[in-house]
């Protein structure tokens, strides 16, 4: 197996309980990560999660009959959760009860793929939170006294751009992409993970307050990335009113709220926030997390959000209990 010849490279990263020790061969890997992490300043707990990545870049890669990389046939015989990426030049082995990853990436060029992040850091984190019970949700979460709102939906919905107009109303970011949660005595207690705040062109010109915080060359999911690590608050200890919205684009000279109940606003929120495969892969955690997910769905009031361009900026005169 040829190998590229670097030096060994190594960073600690930490994000509210969350610690990543990364060790790979190629610095580019680090490179990645940081620019799509935004970690805040202060980080006031010691880490209740720590994970530990091993991500080796080589020229080529070697397999055996089934298309496993050699270097992680006895990872996946010793029961370590493997998959690869779509394109077929990373791959993954999460060992989940050790918290630790193996992960292989072919060809340099392959690090330039704006996806290797979630790939390489974001999907195994949420297999291994989850083995210690922290669901995770796809979603922009911001809160203002002892309310929260979650803002999930597919990519692209418009869930930084909702956030970024309830803070224009005096709500406070704790995460744009993801966030994890437990129901701890009836209790919702959220563990966000700070990403930097991505927005299409459009709300770039929108949020005139963030540009001063853009991240100069750097674009991910089609997106302008800010960092906006100043302004991520701390999750509140408990919350008396739990609000889940779901953005969509609608040709309406109004923004609107359609209330949503029961089997519809689980059925969105297993869509958004449990893939498939894990049914597979993860049998009992993907029960986990339906039945978290259930829970969730039940303590909160639900709600589509139509607007188009402009209306979005109606949140500012949101008022407490308004919804």
């Amino acid at each position: 197996m040829a190998g590229l010849i670097q030096m060994p490279f190594s960073s600690v990263w930490r994000s509210g309980i969350f610690e990543l020790k990364i060790a790979t061969n190629h610095q580019a890997i680090l490179q990645v990560l940081g620019n799509f992490l935004d970690f805040p300043n202060k980080v006031k707990s010691a880490p209740l999660l720590t994970l530990s990545y091993d991500v080796q870049v080589k020229t080529k890669l070697a397999y055996n009959a089934a298309g496993v990389p050699l270097a992680l046939v006895d990872a996946v015989k010793g029961g370590a959760v493997f998959f690869p990426m779509a394109n077929g030049k990373a791959f993954v082995a999460v060992h989940l009860k050790e918290r630790r990853v193996q992960a292989l990436v072919e060809g340099v060029k392959a690090i330039k793929v704006e996806s290797l992040a979630d790939f390489l850091f974001f999907q195994p984190l949420r297999r291994i939170a989850l083995e210690q019970g922290y669901v995770a949700l796809h979603a922009s979460v911001v809160q203002r006294k002892n309310t929260v709102f979650l803002i999930t939906g597919p990519q692209n919905a418009g869930k930084s751009s909702t956030a970024a107009s309830l803070m224009r109303a005096g709500f406070e970011l704790l995460a744009d992409d993801d966030c994890f949660f437990k129901i701890v005595n009836h209790q919702l207690k959220l563990y966000p993970f700070a990403t930097k705040m991505g927005f299409k062109p459009q709300g770039v010109a929108r949020f005139k307050e963030f540009q001063p915080f853009l991240v100069d060359g750097y674009i991910y999911g089609q997106k302008e990335r800010f960092s906006l690590r100043h302004l991520y608050a701390e999750p509140k200890s408990s919350y008396s009113q739990v609000v889940i919205l779901f953005p969509s684009y609608a040709k309406l000279k109004q923004l609107k709220f359609k209330p949503l109940e029961g089997d519809h606003v689980l059925e969105r929120m297993i869509k958004g926030n449990l893939p498939r495969r894990w049914r597979k892969e993860m049998p009992q955690h993907y029960f986990d997390s339906f039945l978290a997910l259930r829970n969730l769905t039940k303590m909160s009031r639900a709600y589509e959000v139509l607007y188009q361009d402009g209306t979005l900026d109606e949140l500012k005169g949101l008022k407490d209990g308004q919804l």
